[in-house]
């Protein structure tokens, strides 16, 4: 239960101070996050038109809703995992090879599914009109893919990485959304282009990141761990 005290700007100020290493770090990433998730559709309503913004979220409610809550079960669980793990001093390359595997194989057969099941979906299911978002569910197929093989895998610098770089994963992720949505659009009008530009920029910086993830991984393991 909340109480009157709990409101006081002394109270509020004693909760920043406390909690500050969450908050600047894991609690402010966590907005970034969410902002960069919403942002797309509501500059897409802006620069373009409501029926695109429609198709963009129709493809989100379809294709990258699913993934997003397969990549953070899988996040959630290694997550739990691995901080155990880290508070015994010890990692398990074994089990991160096939988390990575397993998350690989599963990107792989979405964006399948998505190629070849979304259009007849948008035919049978959600109707004519929608045929026209099928060229976005393709534009997007770089970025699910990203979004379930390598995000998730993230989780490894938050545990067992510098405390700042998840935050700054998201940050970049931002920075991604204001080019092609923001600044794109300004220069050149165009869907097709500002969607493709997102979602390629979006697959390289995390296969960096991913790459980046697995050379951690190979340090951890020479260490001695498991």
């Amino acid at each position: 239960m909340f109480s009157k005290s709990d409101f006081l700007p002394t109270t509020q100020v004693r909760f920043f101070i406390k909690h500050w290493n969450h908050l600047s770090r894991v609690g402010t990433a966590e907005v970034v996050a969410n902002a960069s998730l919403q942002l797309p559709t509501v500059l897409i309503n802006y620069w373009f038109s409501p029926l695109v913004a429609g198709y963009f979220a129709v493809v989100n409610r379809f294709c990258l809703s699913p993934v997003l809550i397969l990549g953070q079960s899988v996040r959630n669980y290694t997550f739990s995992k691995w901080s155990e793990d880290f508070r015994n001093k010890i990692f398990n390359y074994s089990e991160f090879k096939q988390v990575r595997l397993f998350l690989v194989a599963i990107a792989s057969v979405t964006v399948a599914g998505i190629y070849f099941v979304y259009p007849w979906l948008t035919q049978h299911v959600l109707g004519e009109q929608w045929v026209q978002s099928v060229e976005t569910s393709r534009l997007m197929l770089p970025y699910v893919f990203a979004m379930l093989a390598f995000v998730p895998m993230t989780v490894i610098e938050l545990i067992f990485g510098a405390p700042n770089y998840f935050l700054r994963i998201q940050c970049e992720q931002l920075a991604i959304v204001i080019l092609a949505f923001v600044i794109m659009p300004f220069i050149y009008k165009s869907y097709v282009i500002s969607l493709l530009a997102f979602t390629v920029l979006t697959a390289g910086r995390y296969l960096m990141i991913y790459i980046k993830i697995n050379k951690h991984a190979i340090v951890l393991r020479d260490k001695g761990v498991v």
